[in-house]
Parts: structure tokens; sequence; C-alpha cells
């Protein structure tokens, strides 16, 4: 089994290297057989099957010591990094937002114990350890840093901002930019501009604004959070009065523009 595992594994690496385009999360594939691969290693450890010399199990358990701190200082620096293993933008704007992850220290506290167990020998305890460890990542992962950073990286806080506001006569656009998000969110029913495109901009609100004036509708722009710096000043001239932010994330920005 282990033979066979270790194979799954390394085929599945392979392939990742051999690809010509590689993002984070095509590590994916490899997650079950690492995963086989620890299920095996913990059995044997409980059984007493793989248990080595002292000084080599301590070399051992001061290097998982180095790698685990060496890992939380680098989220602390970057706590966009875990949010990287779930889209293709790493860079920019997207090395911002990532939640707080004073929580990592905390859950990963067992498994250093469980390195210090292991250490003088105390077998059981460090597996449990292990174990409490793995439960209380995954939790955080799952329950608190993944949920935190979609405020960020999904558009669905914005897009509830704009179906929570909107009136009857509301039109949606999504400017200078197309993640696709802002499309499958409002059901198709968004204007897309890609490019920034000025004049197409200002010829667009000035004729949606004369088709309703008087009617109270508004035009809603969702972009993103560094491109709307610029907004305001690309609108037409005459209706900038009615230019009011209603959603502000670090990586997107939707404004509601008032028509006369």
């Amino acid at each position: 089994m282990y033979q066979f595992t270790m194979l799954w594994a390394l085929a599945s690496l392979f392939a990742l290297s051999y690809s010509a385009t590689k993002y984070y999360h095509y590590l994916l594939p490899c997650l079950p057989p690492l995963a086989a691969l620890i299920g095996i290693w913990l059995d044997d450890a409980l059984s007493g099957a793989n248990r080595r010399s002292k000084a080599g199990i301590a070399v051992a358990s001061v290097t998982g010591m180095v790698v685990i701190i060496g890992v939380l200082r680098d989220l602390d620096a970057n706590p966009a990094w875990l949010a990287h293993l779930t889209t293709y933008l790493y860079t920019a704007m997207w090395m911002k937002g990532g939640p707080d992850v004073t929580l990592a220290w905390w859950a990963c506290g067992p498994f250093v114990l469980g390195l210090l167990a292991w250490t003088v020998a105390r077998y059981r305890i460090a597996v449990g350890a292990f174990l409490l460890s793995a439960t209380l990542t995954t939790a955080w992962v799952v329950d608190d840093y993944l949920p935190a950073a979609s405020e960020n990286w999904s558009q669905r806080s914005m897009m509830q901002v704009y179906f929570d506001n909107r009136e009857k006569n509301d039109r949606l656009m999504s400017w200078w930019f197309y993640y696709r998000g802002e499309t499958l969110l409002s059901k198709g029913d968004v204007w897309v501009m890609k490019d920034h495109h000025p004049q197409k901009l200002r010829d667009y609100i000035t004729e949606y604004a004369e088709e309703h004036e008087g009617e109270g509708a508004s035009v809603w722009i969702a972009t993103i959070t560094p491109h709307a710096k610029r907004l305001r000043g690309y609108l037409p001239s005459q209706l900038r009065g009615g230019y009011e932010p209603m959603y502000e994330s670090f990586h997107y920005t939707l404004v509601r523009l008032r028509l006369p």
C-alpha cells in the first residue's frame, strides 16, 4: 500500500510539473495520495513499525518545528496566500485583503506539542496531538479563513448590496473588468464593459439618463477598487452629483449613480 500511494503521489506531482501552466490549485490531485501516506504513517506509528533511533526522531522533530514556524511566519507576512490556493490571481491587489490568521498559530500549537511528545517516545500522545491539530486547522480554514477571505475575493457581498437597494428602473453595469462573477450573480442582467472606454461609458450613461429622466432611476457601476479611483472623472460632468459609493472591499467597489 505504501508503494502504491507513493507512486500515486509522484505521478500526480509529475503531471503538474510537466504542465506548461502551473497554478497553485493544480496541486489538488496530489492531496489524496499524500493524505493516504499520512494515514499509513500514523498507523505504523501507533503499531511501532516505523520508530527510529532517538537521535533521528529528535532531528525530525526539530526540523518539523522549524518548518511549521516558517510556514506560520510566512502566513503572517502574507495572509492572502491561502486564498491563492483557490484562484489564479496572485499579484498586485490580490496580495491584499487576506483575513486575520492569528488562530492558525493556535491550531498548529498541538502539532508542535505532538513533536515534543514524539521526541520523548510518547507516541500515542503525539499522534493524538497531530490529529487534534489537523482537525483544528481544517475547522479554522473552512469556518473562519475562507468565509472571511470571500468578503474580498468574492463579489457576493457587493451584489447583495445591489439587490437590497436597487429600484425598478435601475441598471447594473460592470466597468473595466470581467471576472464573470458579476454575470453569474446577476443572472446575466448586467451590461459588461471589459475596458474603460471613457467616451463609451459617458455615452451609455447619458443615453440611459435621458431615457429615464424624472423616473428616479440609477446606474449601478461595479468595478475593481483600483479602477474606482478614476471612475468619477470619466462620468458625464452634469451627472457627477449623483455619485454615491455603496460598497467597497479590498478588491471591489460598487457605486450608485443617481440620475436626475
